[in-house]
């Protein structure tokens, strides 16, 4: 029986780079981009016999930058041209895509529909124009609107729009118009993330730590009231939340993140891309102009740090982690490995174990990094 495999593409490159943004990007030029589409290709090629991957079978790929659909559409239908030539597809494979407001084409959606592209993700971030402006944004609403549009005229079927809370100067009921402007679009598929500011971002400068406009962030307890909305506005729209900071519509949860956070096998093609396979966790070096790939650091996981991540990553999803899943990987049960970690933690209500399965509580949900600090 064949194993399942995830694929992940990055695409590094970018209109203009996000102030809050810390993924690896930078801009294109014609030069640069088929340098880069060039070697990718070649890494691809190259892997079905640098990993053995006989007896695999892609389930999920993951087109991600970066901003995919700012490079020429050809681009994307060479990689997964490439990707079905060496690799073996099942008939149903889920293919994603990122793509930005502004960046979106009548010709653009038709290519990416042609090439098998069958769920795009959209980077929307706000529905508030000021707040797009704040962090910096390429796009307003209204370019969201028409590339929205635009997709569901192309046949997109599968769309999932990202939204930000904790934005410096957003208001709760900022935060509640945009749950309920997109929601009302009915898209299949919601991601909800706070904002984190990172080291070596513009924005950490400015509302980091130390940062002059760290009083312009949302208060703690402002914070706590949109992740509370959250929850609330999407289930009255139908939304079910299947992991921290994602919710869908029935049958539509992103297939390739439910293989990350089961700790499924992936391989990652392009700059910076990570991978993991066979218990080894390999990432490409961060380079745009990069040659001959992969130049990659290798970690070995050993089986008790492979048990850890297996826990810290399924207890993202909101089902949690099942004890016949776990026996059936590592040949002893959760209960037994992690006896100490759960009990405290269920004594403490963080967490609720109800037969063969564990998973946060309503408290863990909110508190869900101290959980998992305590499995690290």
């Amino acid at each position: 029986m064949n194993k399942e495999l995830g694929i992940y593409v990055h695409v590094p490159f970018c209109i203009r780079k996000c102030a809050y943004c810390d993924f690896y990007s930078g801009p294109y030029d014609e030069e640069k981009g088929a340098r880069y589409f060039d070697a990718l290709l070649s890494e691809i090629r190259e892997a079905p016999g640098r990993f053995r991957t006989e007896g695999y079978t892609v389930n999920t790929v993951y087109i991600g930058g970066g901003t995919p659909s700012a490079v020429p559409p050809a681009y994307v239908a060479a990689v997964l041209g490439r990707l079905r030539d060496c690799f073996s597809f099942a008939a149903d494979t889920e293919i994603s895509m990122e793509a930005n407001p502004g960046t979106l084409t009548q010709e653009k959606l038709r290519c990416y529909r042609e090439a098998g592209v069958n769920r795009l993700s959209i980077g929307l971030q706000s529905t508030e124009d000021r707040l797009l402006k704040t962090l910096g944004r390429i796009h307003d609403f209204a370019a969201f609107m028409q590339s929205f549009d635009l997709a569901r005229e192309a046949g997109f079927q599968n769309i999932n729009v990202d939204l930000i809370s904790g934005i410096p100067g957003q208001r709760l009921t900022d935060w509640e118009n945009s749950l309920v402007s997109i929601a009302e679009l009915e898209p299949e598929h919601l991601s909800a993330y706070s904002l984190i500011i990172e080291e070596e971002t513009p924005f950490y400068a400015l509302y980091g730590e130390q940062g002059s406009l760290r009083s312009a962030l949302p208060s703690e307890e402002e914070e706590r009231a949109m992740y509370r909305r959250t929850e609330e506005i999407l289930d009255s729209y139908g939304y079910s939340r299947y992991e921290i900071s994602n919710y869908a519509k029935k049958g539509y949860e992103c297939r390739h993140n439910l293989g990350t956070w089961s700790l499924s096998p992936y391989l990652g093609f392009g700059a910076a891309a990570a991978s993991f396979f066979e218990n080894r966790r390999l990432k490409n070096a961060e380079s745009l102009t990069y040659r001959d790939f992969p130049q990659t650091v290798e970690e070995i996981l050993t089986p008790e740090e492979e048990q850890k991540e297996y826990m810290l990553l399924g207890l993202r999803k909101t089902a949690g982690v099942d004890d016949g899943a776990f026996q059936e990987r590592f040949g002893a049960s959760l209960f037994s490995c992690f006896e100490k970690e759960i009990g405290e933690l269920t004594h403490e209500g963080l967490l609720h174990a109800a037969g063969t399965r564990v998973f946060l509580t309503k408290r863990g949900l909110d508190l869900a990094n101290q959980v998992f600090f305590r499995f690290v």
